[in-house]
């Protein structure tokens, strides 16, 4: 396998550079950051020569992020890609655990305990809408909002998509799933919050994903 890790960053000046510390520190892999219009450029923290930064002058969302960074990865002749939040939300120790698994396995997907660590309305949020993407997809979810995954590039590289911020993790779960492309692995891993800033919009978020649902349904 060829792996390549790629991180979506938005205004992560505070953690980007202690995150690829904390990835260089325990794997040689090659990082491909895709800054999304950050008021402060990332290429201008970090010069690591095994990092690639792409830059996006304004800011796009999530979803497009990743598309981009799938899409330079398929170019560079990567076979999997594992998808990491800027935030230091992902603890890197488990990165020797998702490319442990089988190369055939098309989706590995991080399970974070929705305990008292992290905040209310995101452990609601995260339980319903996972109860919701695993009975679309007919495969079980345990946290279906989880950014932190392997993608076998060779599983998403025909699908289209046309959700750009947050709800594309959750699209591209249907997506898969409706085309029979996907057999998928949990790995369990930490929960961490810090009290952070989110860029999630708890109203605005929640509105996109029922018209996300609503089209699927209809698809």
């Amino acid at each position: 396998m060829n792996y390549v890790v790629i991180i979506p960053a938005f205004n992560a000046d505070k953690t980007i550079q202690c995150l690829i510390d904390q990835i260089f520190a325990i794997t040689d892999i090659p990082v491909i950051i895709i800054d999304d219009g950050s008021n402060f450029p990332v290429k201008n923290i970090i010069t690591h020569p095994n990092c690639t930064v792409h830059r996006i002058d304004n800011n796009m969302g999530k979803g497009n992020a990743l598309q981009i960074g799938f899409a330079l990865a398929n170019t560079a002749g990567y076979t999997h890609a594992i998808t990491l939040d800027a935030d230091l939300q992902h603890p890197v120790k488990h990165l020797p655990e998702f490319m442990e698994i089988d190369k055939t396995v098309d989706l590995v997907v991080g399970t974070r305990q929705f305990d008292k660590s992290m905040p209310l309305h995101r452990r609601l949020s995260n339980y319903l809408t996972s109860i919701i993407v695993s009975k679309i997809c007919g495969s079980t979810f345990s946290d279906s909002q989880c950014g932190y995954r392997r993608y076998k590039l060779g599983s998403i590289s025909d699908l289209t998509f046309q959700e750009m911020g947050f709800m594309f993790e959750s699209e591209i779960l249907i997506e898969m799933f409706k085309n029979n492309l996907a057999q998928h692995v949990e790995i369990p891993i930490e929960t961490v919050y810090d009290n952070e800033k989110s860029h999630i919009s708890n109203v605005g978020d929640t509105i996109k994903f029922i018209q996300l649902i609503i089209r699927s349904m209809f698809k």
